[in-house]
């Protein structure tokens, strides 16, 4: 049985001390102390930003390595260039208040809960691969015992808990999955920036696997078709590792200290009360419908609504979106739309001036829509009529 190692830790005392922090020399490991996911997400990105890049010249080089770790509440986490109607059960999210947010980097969409553990590694862009630390993090978590004891938080006792459930590999394209049965443990996503880059993941420990696959399950029927641009994810089959958070955390932390020979290891904890103006605007910003969908990619929407249209039983409606904004309304029949729902046409001359700005949400559609049926419709498919 293996004791779980601790460290010295250094709690932030204020926004300028956190600021010294970030931009010193050396490596940095820091673990949030908070699950807001704008907060957390805007953080991780300022610090990438923010951290010293060492000269090229190898004599002199150093070790300017960032490790970050954190743990969100309940949220669908969308890559940069995705489309959230697409990937994503929208107004199940919605009725369940859950955040949708849009990342910076690219990838595809994830779900984050308390028993999903997400990490950050940044590093010079020479030293970045795609491969090099899930492979860490999977050689540490396939190095635990079956028992491990475990320090009681702010207490001298220890209690036993289980190592991981399964063993662990790379895929083809750098995932971590279980060894045996290739189920997905952790998603990644990579950023590259001048003479940085960093390597961002999950691992799914202990999270609610039946509603992570709900809340990315779209049923076309209801919710139509998309055709456009952006990034599709890939999906996989997923499972939990089965193994304890805070073991997780410190696990990865010991691969990343072995891994870049630090000397005098210290954990950073992270107090949201001592975020810089800059994390916090930020984290308001990628909040706003002009990040979350309005930085979608043009797409168009379309469709199927059964009920009573003036003697048919079924008309087709497409939907063209742009930036997040309503910019046309086709509808795939004989019939003309104003036959079918006059305020329906009305809105599609109104969306025709660029200096009119209706949302892609049922809550300004329906403001125009007239029939039962299109507004049931429309409601069930985009948002489940949250604003």
């Amino acid at each position: 049985m293996n004791r779980i190692r601790h460290f010295s830790t250094l709690v932030t005392r204020s926004p300028s001390h956190f600021l010294d922090i970030v931009h010193s020399e050396g490596p940095k490991i820091f673990v949030s102390g908070f699950k807001n996911p704008y907060l957390n997400i805007s953080m991780e990105d300022f610090i990438f930003q923010n951290m010293p890049v060492s000269d090229s010249d190898a004599s002199s080089k150093t070790n300017n390595n960032r490790l970050l770790l954190y743990v969100n509440s309940p949220c669908v986490v969308m890559g940069r260039n995705q489309n959230p109607w697409r990937e994503c059960n929208v107004p199940l999210i919605k009725s369940l208040h859950i955040p949708l947010v849009r990342r910076r980097s690219g990838g595809g969409t994830v779900v984050h809960d308390s028993g999903n553990v997400n990490f950050s590694v940044m590093t010079r862009r020479e030293d970045f691969t795609r491969q090099k630390h899930a492979q860490m993090i999977a050689e540490a978590v396939n190095e635990l015992p079956a028992k491990i004891e475990k320090r009681i938080t702010g207490t001298d006792e220890v209690e036993e808990v289980s190592g991981p459930q399964v063993k662990l590999k790379l895929n083809e394209r750098y995932d971590i999955v279980e060894a045996h049965e290739n189920r997905k443990v952790s998603g990644s996503a990579y950023k590259i920036q001048r003479q940085k880059a960093y390597h961002h993941g999950t691992m799914l420990l202990s999270s609610e696997l039946k509603i992570l696959s709900s809340l990315l399950s779209r049923d076309v029927e209801k919710m139509g078709t998309i055709e456009g641009r952006g990034v599709e994810s890939v999906k996989s089959p997923v499972s939990n590792v089965g193994l304890d958070k805070d073991i997780f955390i410190t696990t990865v932390i010991n691969s990343f200290i072995r891994e870049y020979g630090i000397q005098t290891p210290e954990v950073v904890v992270i107090q949201q009360e001592h975020l810089p103006k800059e994390i916090v605007q930020s984290s308001r910003q990628i909040a706003e419908y002009d990040w979350v969908f309005g930085q979608t990619p043009d797409f168009t929407h379309t469709l199927k609504i059964s009920g009573d249209f003036n003697g048919l039983s079924e008309v087709e409606l497409k939907f063209t979106v742009s930036k997040g904004l309503l910019k046309g309304i086709e509808l795939e029949s004989e019939a003309d739309l104003k036959e079918i729902d006059p305020g329906l046409a009305f809105l599609n001359t109104v969306v025709q001036n660029p200096e009119q700005k209706v949302r892609y949400t049922s809550a300004q559609i329906l403001e125009f829509v007239n029939n039962f049926y299109i507004r049931n419709g429309i409601q069930k498919a985009l948002d489940g009529g949250s604003p």
